[in-house]
């Protein structure tokens, strides 16, 4: 039944469009306009979902950038502290910015400063030195915010490490004196005067040192001078060179005598020397203090001319000896 409905169905429709062609044609323009405003419809949407994706995309990225500018330093520390430092010691501190969005890093810009400067100091780029023994609190600030450490500071541990002598050499005629200076020298590189000093003359019959350090040369050659403290010994070496040989006077031989008038006696005139040798002495310049008394020539000969006493002078360039002269009546024999 319904197979033979569906074949007159097929012969009218095939025999109106014989019979009427026109119909055909404005069936087709209907169908057609109908199908682009279909297509423009989809691409409308589509266009539409397009764009509301790209606005929840950009509000997205708004958002976060909102987030980074709302990022807050919140704390700052101070990292690689030591436990103990030992006075004189140095460790470079570095500092660490903590922000509100959970991240972590180093800290610039960074202000240092110490509680207690003389127990601990730092520098502008978070260098430590341990000053003395004690505890100090180092600050490190960034934009407002504070981190703090404690830096603990022991004394040095400081041995003493030798002995030096000042002067280390010294050149000494025979007769002179110098003082030696014993200084200790300690680990950390400074010194100190050293006390209760053992002294020692490594040859005293050239140099001689007493409980002081005082040297005293005594003849010509090389000495070495030992001094020990704590376990430490330091040296001097002392060279004596003889004396510088000067004229210290100038005597009169006989430096007293008695004559008759009309006698004579001949005077000798000595150079005496710094290291206690005599010599004649020659250019004397020859004086009588009364040679109404007593005459002297240019030899140091003497004659007595009457009673009484005269001084007789024999002077060289600085220094003048001297001889008393007394004269007696001459004796009358009968």
């Amino acid at each position: 039944m319904k197979t033979e409905i569906s074949r007159e169905l097929r012969s009218a429709a095939i025999a109106r469009a014989i019979s009427h062609p026109g119909d055909i044609e404005r069936a087709l323009t209907v169908g057609l306009r109908r199908y682009k405003w279909k297509v423009f419809a989809a691409y409308a949407v589509v266009t539409t979902v397009v764009i509301l994706l790209a606005v929840v995309m950009l509000l997205g990225q708004l958002a976060k950038v909102g987030q980074y500018r709302e990022v807050k330093l919140t704390a700052v520390t101070i990292g690689s502290v030591p436990a103990v430092l030992i006075a004189g010691m140095q460790d470079q501190l570095s500092a660490l910015g903590h922000y509100s969005d959970g991240s972590t890093v180093p800290a610039t810009g960074v202000a240092w400063v110490s509680g207690d400067s003389e127990v601990a100091r730092v520098d502008g780029a978070g260098l430590v030195t341990a000053v003395k023994a004690g505890t100090a609190t180092i600050s490190a600030t960034q934009s407002g915010v504070t981190g703090t450490s404690t830096i603990t500071v022991t004394p040095r541990i400081v041995t003493v490490t030798g002995l030096v002598l000042e002067p280390a050499e010294a050149s000494l005629q025979a007769g002179d004196t110098t003082r030696l200076a014993a200084r200790l020298t300690y680990s950390d590189g400074s010194t100190a005067p050293a006390t209760a000093v053992a002294w020692v003359s490594g040859d005293s019959e050239v140099a001689r040192v007493d409980d002081t350090g005082l040297v005293t040369a005594v003849q010509a050659g090389t000495a070495t001078i030992s001094a020990t403290q704590s376990g430490v010994t330091g040296t001097a070496t002392i060279t004596v060179t003889p004396p510088d040989v000067v004229v210290t006077g100038l005597v009169l031989e006989p430096a007293a005598a008695s004559l008759q008038a009309g006698e004579t006696i001949g005077l000798a005139a000595w150079l005496t020397y710094s290291d206690g040798s005599t010599a004649p002495a020659t250019g004397v310049a020859w004086v009588s203090g009364d040679s109404k008394v007593a005459r002297v020539d240019g030899t140091g000969l003497v004659t007595a001319v009457k009673a009484g006493t005269a001084t007789i002078s024999a002077t060289q360039p600085g220094v003048t000896g001297t001889s008393t002269i007394t004269v007696t009546p001459e004796q009358v024999i009968e």
